[in-house]
C-alpha cells in the first residue's frame, strides 16, 4: 500500500509538472521580472505575417499575481487586445486587467505580450527577455484603414471588397533598471544602456558586425548581453 501511495503521489507530481506554466512574469516596482522554465524561441515577424497570428495555447499573467492557462490566444493588432478563447467562447483581455501573456508551441514560448505603462497601457511583444528586455510596439497607421466615416460622425462603413494588408508604424523600447526607454539605435546608445558588460558587447559589436537598425542584428545582441547576466 505503501509503494502504491508513493507511486500514485509520483505520478500526480508528473501531471501537474506536465501542464504546469513554464513561464513567470510580473511588474514590480516598474520593473518588468521574466522567469523561464523553458527555451524561448521568440521570432520577428514582419507585418504581412503578424497580423495574421494563429490561435496558441498560453497562459494570462494577472495583476494579483495568479495565472490561467487557455488553449487558445491570439493577438489582435488593429485593437490592442488578447483574445482568448475558452469553453467555447471567447473572451477578451485588455492591457489594463493583465501584466502580459505568454503563448506557447511544442513546448517552447513563442510569442510574449507584456503591458506597459506608456501615457495608457499598451501591449508590447517582447523580442528578448533577461536583464534587460526587448520589445517592440506595433501601431496601426491610420492611412491604412480601408473606410470612410459619414458626416454625423455616427457609423463607419467598410469597403466590401478584401481589406488590404493593415499597415503599423514600428517602435522599439528596452525595460531595465531605468525602466521603459525608446531605444536609439546608436553604438553610444547600445554600450550606455549595457554598461556593466560594455567591452564584451562591444567586441560582440564589431565580431558580429550587428546594425542598430535590423531587429534581428538586435534580438541577437540582446540576447547575448541577457546570457552574460
Amino acid at each position: 500500500m505503501r509503494y502504491r501511495l508513493v507511486f500514485t503521489l509520483a505520478l500526480i507530481g508528473i501531471f501537474s509538472l506536465g501542464h504546469s506554466q513554464s513561464l513567470d512574469l510580473s511588474i514590480e516596482d516598474n520593473q518588468l521580472i521574466v522567469k523561464n522554465t523553458t527555451i524561448y524561441q521568440l521570432e520577428y515577424l514582419p507585418s504581412e505575417d503578424f497580423q495574421q497570428l494563429d490561435w496558441q495555447e498560453g497562459y494570462a499573467y494577472y495583476l494579483d499575481g495568479s495565472s490561467r492557462k487557455f488553449d487558445g490566444m491570439k493577438y489582435d493588432p488593429e485593437l490592442d487586445r488578447i483574445q482568448v478563447s475558452t469553453e467555447g467562447h471567447i473572451l477578451t483581455l485588455l492591457p489594463g486587467v493583465i501584466n502580459g501573456v505568454s503563448m506557447e508551441t511544442d513546448e517552447s514560448i513563442t510569442r510574449i505580450f507584456v503591458k506597459v505603462p506608456l501615457d495608457k497601457p499598451v501591449f508590447m511583444e517582447a523580442l528578448s527577455v533577461g536583464n534587460i528586455h526587448l520589445l517592440i510596439y506595433r501601431r496601426v497607421k491610420a492611412e491604412g484603414l480601408d473606410m470612410y466615416q459619414r458626416s454625423d460622425a455616427t457609423q463607419i462603413k467598410i469597403d466590401e471588397q478584401e481589406a488590404p494588408p493593415v499597415q503599423f508604424d514600428e517602435y522599439i523600447y528596452s525595460w531595465g533598471m531605468k525602466g521603459v526607454e525608446k531605444f536609439k539605435p546608436s553604438k553610444k546608445t547600445i554600450l550606455s544602456l549595457m554598461n556593466d558588460h560594455a567591452e564584451e558587447v562591444e567586441v560582440f559589436l564589431s565580431d558580429e558586425g550587428i546594425k542598430g537598425k535590423n531587429i534581428s542584428d538586435l534580438m541577437k545582441l540582446f540576447d547575448y548581453y541577457n546570457g552574460l547576466n
